[in-house]
This record gives C-alpha cells, sequence and structure tokens, in this order.
C-alpha cells in the first residue's frame, strides 16, 4: 500500500498483506517495512538505496533452538527499483533487506490508501 506524506509518498509492504494504518506489529515469522521516498524521485527506472531514505523493517522469526519467535527493527538497506507509478499503484522490487530468517525482498504491487 502506499500514502502521499508531507514528506513524499510512504510505501509499506511485507511478508503478509498490509492495510491502510497498519503498523509495523509484526506475529511471528512476519516481515514487514516501510519507507517513505521524496516524490521527485518515484519515477520508473529508478534504483534507489534504501539507507539513504528512511525506512524501517520489522522481522519475527524462530530462534536457533526453535524455542520461540525472535523479534527486531533495523533500519531498511539495499535497493528499490520502481518499475511503474499511476496514480493508484506503484510497482517496485525490494533487495538486501534480511533479518533472522525472514525478509521483506522481493516483487511489490501497493495500492494507493484514501
Amino acid at each position: 500500500m502506499f500514502e502521499e506524506t508531507n514528506d513524499g509518498i510512504k510505501l509499506s509492504w511485507g511478508s503478509s498483506a498490509r492495510s491502510c494504518g497498519d503498523t509495523l506489529d509484526v506475529s511471528c515469522e512476519q516481515a514487514k517495512a516501510e519507507v517513505t521516498i521524496p516524490a521527485t524521485q518515484l519515477v520508473p527506472g529508478a534504483r534507489l538505496l534504501l539507507t539513504n531514505l528512511r525506512g524501517q523493517f520489522a522481522a519475527s522469526f524462530i530462534d536457533g533452538e526453535g524455542a520461540g519467535c525472535s523479534t527486531g527493527q533495523q533500519t531498511l538497506a539495499g535497493t528499490a527499483e520502481i518499475f511503474s507509478t499511476t496514480p493508484n499503484e506503484i510497482r517496485f522490487r525490494i533487495e538486501g533487506n534480511e533479518f533472522g530468517t525472514t525478509s521483506v525482498d522481493g516483487y511489490y504491487s501497493a495500492t494507493r490508501c484514501n
């Protein structure tokens, strides 16, 4: 999903469907991420370094001993590649973000909140 903010376009995605107003709270073996991209940089063909943008990644995974889930948040790394933008949809790919055994890497289609 995406929404317009004062700072640009806030993209939200994850290992499960995101909804408008969703937070970065995660369940076991779930990952969510969000980043705000200046509208001037959100153009087809753009390849953006996520470390240069304000983005967060939250994940939860079964710990190495299988005793439960470990949860944490970190700043996004890697890249975002923008494929297409319309007033109601943004198609993009994320690479370079793993936390434990979970990841938010992949191809996504975000629809507008409003």
